[in-house]
Formats: C-alpha cells, structure tokens, sequence
C-alpha cells in the first residue's frame, strides 16, 4: 500500500520520521523504488554522502551503525577509495563483552558490504582508537578476533584492491599466546627449502576448522600493488598467520611494502623476514623500533633485487657490525637509513646507481650527536657527495627535553672537527656532512637555545631547510629566517612546522 503514493508524499513522510529508525531502513528493502527513495534518507542521517561522484567513501568508527544500510545499496557499486576507522577499549570502566560483540558484527558487515562491490581501488582500515588487551582472554576470544579481522582482509584482498593499509591499534597479547615457528636463519642456497617449510606450516595453520572459517588466500585473485602494515595487530597472534600467507599470495603483483610503527618482540621478526618473498618488490619501508639480525637481513635483501627505493627507520638498528654483499641492491636509486645502515649497505658496492641519500640522526639524552661518528659511516659516499652524483638530505630528530641543547655538541670545544668547521682551521677529519643539500630538523621540544645553535651550524652547501617544533611559540620567526638567510644566501626554502617562510 505504501507504495503506491506518488513519490512526492513518500518523501514528505520520510521527513517527518527519525532518519536512522530501524523501520526506515526496513522500508527500504520492501522494493526496488522504496530502495531508492528510503534508503538515502537514512544514510544521509550517518552524514554518508549522496553523490558517490567522487568514488569516495570515509567511514568514522561513530558512523558504523550504517554499515547495514550500506550493504543493501544497490546505487554504491564501486568505490575507488574506502576507509574506514573502529574503536574498541577494554580498559574502560564501562567496557562490556557486548561492545567487544558489536565490534565484531561490524567488522563482519563491512566485509559483506566489500565482498558486495564490484570495484574497489583503494582501501584503509584504521585502528587508532583500538585498545585491546587479550592477555586473560580464552582462546575462544583470540579465534573470534582472527574469524572477524581475516574474513574482512579476505574481502578486500578478493576485491581486487590494489593498495591497501592497516594503520594503529594497541593490541596486547601475552608472550604465551604468539606463536614462534623454528625458522632459523638459513643460507641462501637453501631458501626454496625454508620457503617450502613455511608454506607447509602456513597450510596447516590456514586449515579450515569448524572453529576457524576462514579461507586461505587466493593468490591468484590478489591485485594488491601497495601494502602498507603499520599495525601490530596485523602481526600478532591470531592474524599474524595470515599475514605471513598474505606475504606468499600476494607475491604476483606487489611491488611497494611498508612495515613501521608495529612494535612486537625483536625474536619474531626472526620468522616475519624469511617469509617475505615478493619478487615484483621496487619500495621498501621498514620503520621499526628495534635491531635487526643482519644474515637474514641479506637474504632478503638478495631475495628482492629490483629495490631501487628503500627507507629504513631511525630507531632500527644493525645487530652487529657487517656489510652486505657487492652485489647487494645493484637497482638502488634512493636510501634513507641511519649511518649505521648506510655504511652496511653501501661500504662495499659502487655507489653510481644512488642518487638520493637522506640520513637520519637520531639524538636522545642517551645519544648526543655524535658528528665523528656519523662522519666515519658516510665517508664511503664522499667520493659521490663531492662530484654531487648523490644528493644528501640530512634529518635530525632531537628526542629529549634540554632548554639550551647543551647535550647537542658533547664535547664540542675540544672536538676537532668543531674546531676546524667553526674556527677556520684545516679539516683533520673527512667531512661528509658538510655536503647535505637538505636539512630537517624536528624536535620534540621547543627551545630557546634553537636559534642560536641553527644560526652557528649549518652545512655550507645547504639549498633547502625546514625546522619542526623547534621554536617556542612566542619566537620571532621571520628574524630567524632573515639571520638563516643572511648566514647561508644560498638557501632556497626556508620551512617553520610545515610554512614555507621565504621566497
């Protein structure tokens, strides 16, 4: 009955009725034209945009009430861009294991709504205000996570998405719960029979239960070009396995990875580095806080030959002293590490291919800025840095709260190299740092004493500088620019906390 007034009555009704009734949205499914008269009625109420022009569609973790309705649209066909953000915490005081269910529920529907779609580009979930703590939860509880979170990465891996990203989330699992396989490092030559063994092992843990359904990974669906892991969730106890299989199935087509802010036992990464084998992989990003067994570090290094930009983390350090192979990285084009890692990767091979250097300096009340130091690191790039076949960009994150950076310079007046640069005096030592192009300088602090040490140290060759949470709010920027300007007249851009301040 309800369908037979004439669409402009039924729209005056639908004004007229809370928007995100569940009655509305029932209406919705009575037929084709209630479909599309009710149904963006009560979306548009989740702020859920009408026009789908754009092919865009962000979802916040307040809006997910839609998700029903969303699956049931016929006019939402393809997307180029989905992301979507949950929310979770079991450390609140209120927290019940209802919320926990509902959590679930929408997970499983947003995967249903993916699975729906006949087209999807480009797909981010977020995780930023998860917070998770499993430690007393039964086993039960662990394999409801991994049926939810995996059939939902199924989904979008079957979607023929081609890039996707898992980003934040604290996810606390004991040491108990996160399984370790006997991995240990082997040779090269032997890798088909480590891989062979990790395929086995991922097999048995991908076998479809009546607890666990959901399904292996189909390589040969998987379009997935960029991978961007920046979640612990995606590597702990119960997704890690899939994750380890996402590695092997999505080998055809992806050429860029990145793994940075997942923060799990240094032990692991032992069974995470032999079981990525990509063979199309160009970008690398390894972005971890914590040090990295070199053997295997090469091995996939050499496992990965056409790598030609590779970014590694301030905070990931070498386990010992080594360098990689001649042969190593041969397409390398672009490499941003710490000194430590530049030495490794680039002491004992041609340096013609590289081209951009950024080196990162990372100075905490533990770990002064040690100029020597990182001198020594890069003096296998002098040779490139002086005939400016490698343009250097070096970045400085200062990690500690020193009103006057008194620890910046240790030992400054009675260093050498401080003499020779600020004094005049000839060089005694081989001064790669001079050579930077770029400078960035990020703080976690704000400081008075900023100005003055920018002002006495900056590398004679600089063309481009940005400063971030450097000066204190109350700082009289553009006389700083003016006296950088003035000491250093080649400069072409000057940035304060992302403005450009001159030119």
């Amino acid at each position: 009955m309800l369908n037979e007034f004439p669409t402009e009555i039924l729209l005056e009704i639908f004004q007229y009725l809370d928007p995100k009734d569940p009655g509305l949205f029932a209406v919705s499914t009575c037929n084709r034209r209630l479909h599309y008269l009710a149904l963006p009625v009560h979306l548009a109420a989740y702020d859920v945009p009408l026009d789908l022009t754009s092919k865009e569609l962000i979802l916040r973790h307040e809006q997910l009430e839609v998700l029903p309705g969303l699956q049931s649209a016929l006019f939402i066909r393809r997307l180029s861009r989905l992301s979507c953000s949950f929310a979770l915490n079991s450390a609140r005081r209120e927290y019940k294991v209802e919320d926990r269910d509902v959590f679930f529920r929408r997970i499983k529907t947003l995967a249903k709504f993916i699975s729906r779609l006949e087209g999807l580009n480009e797909v981010t979930l977020s995780f930023q205000d998860l917070n998770f703590w499993v430690v007393e939860e039964s086993l039960g509880v662990l394999e409801a996570w991994g049926s939810a979170i995996t059939a939902l990465l199924d989904a979008v891996l079957s979607s023929r998405c081609k890039k996707l990203s898992v980003v934040g989330g604290i996810f606390i699992v004991h040491a108990s719960q996160f399984p370790r396989w006997n991995t240990a490092t082997q040779n090269i030559g032997r890798r088909t029979t480590v891989m062979s063994d990790i395929t086995r092992k991922l097999a048995s843990h991908l076998t479809l239960t009546k607890h666990d359904t959901h399904r292996t990974i189909d390589a040969g669906q998987s379009q997935l070009e960029i991978l961007n892991l920046h979640s612990r969730l995606l590597l702990l106890h119960p997704v890690y396995s899939w994750t380890l299989a996402a590695f092997k199935a999505t080998t055809p087509n992806l050429t860029s990875l990145s793994i940075s802010h997942v923060d799990i036992p240094e032990s692991s990464w032992d069974d995470v580095m032999p079981s990525i084998h990509v063979p199309a992989l160009q970008t690398l990003e390894l972005h971890l806080k914590c040090k990295i067994q070199l053997l295997p570090f090469i091995q996939f290094l050499l496992r990965h030959p056409l790598i030609h930009t590779l970014s590694l983390g301030r905070e990931l350090l070498p386990s010992e002293e080594a360098v990689a192979p001649r042969d190593c990285l041969s397409q390398l084009v672009s490499l941003s590490a710490p000194p430590p890692f530049v030495h490794f990767l680039l002491a004992e091979r041609r340096i013609s291919s590289i081209f951009s250097l950024r080196v990162l300096a990372n100075v905490t009340s533990s770990t002064p800025y040690n100029v020597a130091g990182i001198n020594k690191e890069l003096a296998c790039c002098v040779a490139g840095l002086e005939q400016d076949l490698i343009r250097m960009t070096l970045a400085i994150y200062v990690d500690y709260n020193a009103s006057h950076w008194t620890g910046f310079f240790p030992d400054e007046e009675n260093s050498d190299l401080y003499r020779a640069r600020f004094r005049g005096l000839q060089r005694p030592l081989v001064d790669a740092i001079q050579y930077a192009q770029t400078l960035e300088f990020e703080s976690t602090c704000p400081s008075d004493g900023f100005e003055d040490l920018a002002l006495r140290w900056l590398p004679p060759r600089l063309r481009d500088v940005s400063f971030t949470k450097c000066l204190k709010s109350n700082a009289d920027i553009q006389s700083f620019v003016s006296r950088i300007e003035e000491a250093r007249p080649t400069i072409r851009s000057i940035s304060v906390d992302g403005v450009l301040r001159n030119g």
